[in-house]
């Protein structure tokens, strides 16, 4: 903003603070803040220096070289809460007079509870729920006008806050929905600048969701208008991006129904110019829409197949769907999505969400889920466990009671850590917290733990299209994937890898605690701290476990894979055998490759060359049907390309080289992407 008197220059904060203790814990743009900032300086003309901070050594930097802020907003979020509440409350003891105010999606619905959250945080001056580029900046206005004077500003009633004023609960009226054009970019306004190479980029293009998930904080029906960004600015943000991005970096768009309109198209259109222009972007994390799978398709076909196709389903059991309002893309859709996505070589891949725990699941829908997936051919099923999300139908009090919910509380992954402060003050020490729903009235414990089980086979032998060549060989037999991927689990457990299941179940059941008090003590019992930064404690269960299990038994997945494989199909009619005479020769051969392609899957340094007698390379490379194999003398190099080799290298730099790292980075990166690539040397 224009600086004509920097004498009197008012100084605003906002912060989008993320855990950098463990490893980063959210690595992308801050856009939310970056908004309303990019909002602010195109509405107020006074003299105001607006400030934006990922990371608490920036904001305490600030501290020391900076006039007291009149206001400071927090960007609240499950992954950042408790360290937004501790340094606010640390920065409204140096700063009585700075105004504190708090926005997001992590809020209650319920006024009794949040007059306990104020009464529980008194520093805590307002909290705008829903949009906060308006209110916010109305905020900064009253301030402005009242001197910082907050009674008065209380008496203003200002529209979408909630604030405690002489201990009663008040809140200010609706604001219209935003219209997103009114928006000005944060990127083209320069607000990320010093982001660049630190943070992954992200976007919005569309607000708002028609659907109603009862789970989903977008299902409220106040987002249900759509409304979206003026395409020129749009298309001026993504230039910018692109010119200043690291090559390496993926790109979000944070949409809740991308690929459902037909501007969606013309974004993809731009994008594809990008590609063009910068080789960028080679990987896009969105959620795909839940119908119009043409114009998803056609989204995913424009981008070359960078753009990960999405079709979170949550649930396949119509019972489960009904109770949370659930619209899925019908299965016939989504297989023919899947199919011609795979048709175009998307390097990205295909993946669907489940969620164990909705009200009505039970072991058998869960597992039927999970077999819905795979005989869709979708290349990951994403297994979430059913978190209670503030402000939502169902993590409301009657929803609980209604379906006996038993809610535990864990450490959020990743988001726990010991921080310093001004001058030697005391640490700050401090862990996010997530509710989960870890039994109902139709999912006792025991089976939660038993889904839960399966969840980390499916991590471990199905997803990121590991064995995806030997998959094809056993669909087109007619042998069932699903069952086969169950029969590796009993497997497993009569191996040594029993190891990996019985922790992964230890600390699954260690991880949950009845309420959040007694969480917050534990962490600051000592020795607990480095446990998690060691990654003992604290870090997304399926992910570690799975991460464990690649650079410890790889041989063991390959080779159980393809004995039990050639066992079954020794099994098959004669007749079917004798079709196809040097399968078990050719199956020899795609182990190999197999081996080749994962074993020190990070190791960029390895390389493999063989001599293969079947096409089996492009068998891999280009999923050709098992139909198409057949006798082809080839000599192959199996190596990572160097886009891939700059990927790894850039990634384990930002995360670590550490199992907490790793783990992060596989649990954002599809693995498919990172496999030596095979290429036909004579």
């Amino acid at each position: 903003m224009t600086n004509s008197n920097p004498l009197n220059m008012k100084h605003v904060w906002l912060c989008d603070l993320a855990h950098t203790y463990q490893t980063l814990s959210m690595n992308k743009m801050p856009l939310g803040i970056g908004m309303i900032a990019a909002y602010c300086q195109k509405e107020i003309s006074s003299d105001v220096s607006i400030h934006l901070f990922k990371f608490l050594d920036e904001l305490l930097k600030q501290m020391n070289n900076s006039e007291p802020p009149i206001i400071i907003g927090f960007a609240n979020y499950v992954w950042n809460n408790n360290l937004n509440l501790e340094v606010a409350r640390r920065l409204k003891t140096k700063y009585p007079k700075t105004i504190i105010v708090m926005g997001g999606p992590n809020f209650t619905s319920d006024d009794e509870d949040r007059l306990k959250f104020f009464q529980k945080s008194p520093w805590v001056d307002f909290y705008i729920t829903l949009e906060g580029e308006k209110s916010f900046c109305n905020i900064v206005k009253l301030a402005l006008e009242y001197n910082s004077d907050i009674n008065k500003i209380k008496q203003t009633k200002p529209k979408n806050t909630i604030f405690l004023n002489n201990n009663q609960l008040m809140k200010g009226g609706l604001l219209p929905r935003t219209e997103l054009p009114e928006l000005p970019s944060p990127y083209l306004e320069g607000l990320f600048d010093k982001y660049f190479g630190k943070l992954m980029p992200m976007i919005q293009t569309t607000r708002g969701c028609p659907f109603q998930c009862a789970y989903c904080y977008d299902g409220l029906m106040h987002w249900c208008q759509i409304t979206r960004r003026d395409p020129k600015i749009l298309q001026q943000e993504m230039e910018y991006i692109a010119q200043r991005c690291q090559k390496s970096d993926h790109f979000y768009i944070t949409d809740a129904n991308f690929g459902m309109y037909i501007e969606d198209v013309e974004t993809s259109k731009m994008i594809a110019t990008l590609q063009d222009k910068y080789s960028w972007p080679w990987y896009i994390s969105i959620n795909t829409g839940k119908y119009n799978k043409e114009r998803i398709f056609e989204a995913v076909k424009i981008t070359r197949g960078a753009m990960a196709v999405s079709a979170a389903l949550q649930s396949t059991d119509p019972i489960v769907l009904k109770n949370v309002h659930r619209i899925n893309l019908p299965m016939d859709d989504i297989i023919e999505l899947v199919n011609d996505t795979k048709k175009i070589n998307s390097s990205a891949g295909t993946s669907s969400h489940l969620i164990l725990g909705l009200p009505g699941d039970t072991t058998q829908a869960h597992r039927q889920s999970i077999k819905d997936v795979i005989n869709s051919n979708i290349d990951v099923a994403i297994l979430f466990q059913f978190m209670l999300l503030p402000g939502t139908e169902l993590a409301a009090k009657e929803a609980r009671e209604k379906y006996k919910m038993n809610v535990k509380y864990r450490v959020l992954a990743y988001c726990s850590g010991k921080y310093d402060w001004l001058n030697n003050e005391k640490n700050i020490i401090v862990s996010e917290i997530e509710p989960i729903c870890v039994a109902n009235n139709t999912l006792s414990f025991t089976d939660y733990l038993e889904c839960r089980k399966l969840d980390l086979t499916v991590a471990m032998f199905y997803n990121d299209a590991i064995l995806a060549d030997l998959y094809r060989v056993l669909a087109a037999l007619n042998i069932s994937v699903f069952d086969f991927i169950c029969d590796l689990q009993s497997l497993a457990l009569q191996s040594n890898m029993k190891i990996i299941y019985d922790k992964f179940i230890e600390e699954t059941k260690g991880e949950l605690h009845d309420s959040p008090e007694e969480i917050l003590e534990f962490i600051k019992k000592p020795g607990v701290l480095e446990k998690y930064k060691k990654g003992e404690y604290g870090a997304n269960l399926i992910f570690k476990y799975k991460t464990l299990a690649y650079f410890k038994f790889m041989d063991f997945i390959i080779n159980a894979a393809y004995q039990h494989a050639t066992k079954l199909i020794r099994q098959q009619e004669k007749t079917t055998l004798k079709n196809i005479p040097h399968i078990f020769d050719f199956l020899r051969e795609l182990k190999k490759l197999h081996h080749s392609l994962l074993v020190e899957l990070l190791n960029i340094d390895k390389s493999f060359e063989f001599a293969f007698d079947f096409n089996v390379a492009e068998f891999h490379s280009k999923s050709l049907p098992f139909s198409e194999v057949k006798k082809e003398l080839s000599k192959i190099k199996i190596e990572h390309t160097a886009e891939q080799k700059n990927i790894i290298k850039e990634s384990i730099k930002r995360h670590g080289n550490n199992l907490v790292g790793i783990s992060k980075m596989i649990s954002q990166l599809p693995l498919a992407m990172l496999m030596r690539k095979t290429t036909i040397v004579q």
